[in-house]
Order: structure tokens, then sequence, then C-alpha cells
């Protein structure tokens, strides 16, 4: 017998992230950036310094986008472009203080929604359901957040940081 729609892991996981994308659009708003953008201040954040090149490849993203991605967070603020010190046909990213703070609120945006989620399941199902997740993320097979695999089809692009 064929598992109903709506028992599926796929349907949970759908609903679980159209969740997520309403609760953070609304505390993202409020940051003046969007979800797609903040994965580009994470990075940064991550990797002060980094190259252009650096971010598409990281985010797995195409030179455009993430040059207009860019251009966007400079103009509003949360990121500045600096010359390269060995390079001067390059050019390295930063954050603001707008974007560090971009940064730290997104953190606890990320852990509220999870809080939020779990607070009627026991800690022991949580520990447990997280590490279930964890072992399933080495299988993706078409995930924008992983790079292409020998083993299956091209991966999609994407934005997830590392």
């Amino acid at each position: 017998m064929q598992t109903p729609l709506n028992q599926t892991l796929a349907y949970a996981v759908s609903q679980l992230r159209a969740d997520f994308v309403a609760f953070s659009s609304r505390k993202l708003e409020a940051l003046g950036i969007t979800q797609g953008l903040l994965y580009f201040v994470l990075y940064i954040g991550r990797h002060p310094g980094c190259t252009p090149s650096d971010l598409s490849a990281a985010l797995h993203a195409d030179s455009g986008h993430t040059t207009r991605s860019i251009h966007k967070l400079e103009e509003t603020g949360f990121v500045i472009r600096k010359a390269h010190p060995t390079d001067r046909r390059a050019s390295v990213l930063e954050l603001t203080d707008k974007g560090r703070q971009t940064m730290e609120a997104s953190r606890g945006m990320f852990a509220e929604w999870d809080a939020y989620l779990l607070e009627q399941i026991p800690e022991d199902q949580c520990r447990q359901l997280r590490e279930l997740l964890q072992t399933l993320l080495p299988h993706l097979r078409y995930s924008p957040a992983i790079p292409d695999r020998p083993d299956g089809p091209p991966a999609l692009r994407g934005r997830m940081p590392e």
C-alpha cells in the first residue's frame, strides 16, 4: 500500500520549509534584507575577505547573480567591497556593522524557529530528530547546498552557505 501524500517525508519537509520562510520573511523584512541575500551575508560573515568568485563557488551561484546581489548588499549598507591586498584587479568583501548585526540577528531567528517548532517535543526526541536528519544529509542527491555528485544527477544551483 502506498503512503498517503500528506504522510510522506517530502510533504512534511515542504510544509516545514513553507513555515520557516513565512516566519523568517517577517523577521528579515524588519532587518531590511531578503532570505536570498541573507545567505550571502552569512557566507561573507563566516569568511571575511572572501572574493566574489569565492562567494559564487560556495553558494553555487552564477557570477552575474553574485554581482547583482553584492551590489544590492552594498547599496543597502550590509557589505563593503575593498581592494584585494595582493591582486589589484580583484576585490574582497566584508560585512559592515549593519551586516554583522544582521548576521547575529539571523542566528537568533534560526534558533527561535527551532524552539517554537520543537517546544512540544521532549528534549530526547528533539535530539533524536536532529541526529536522524543529520544522517540523511550525506545522502542528498538533488540539494543545491552540495556540489555535483558522481553518483547522481548534477546538483541544482543554490544559496546555502557552508
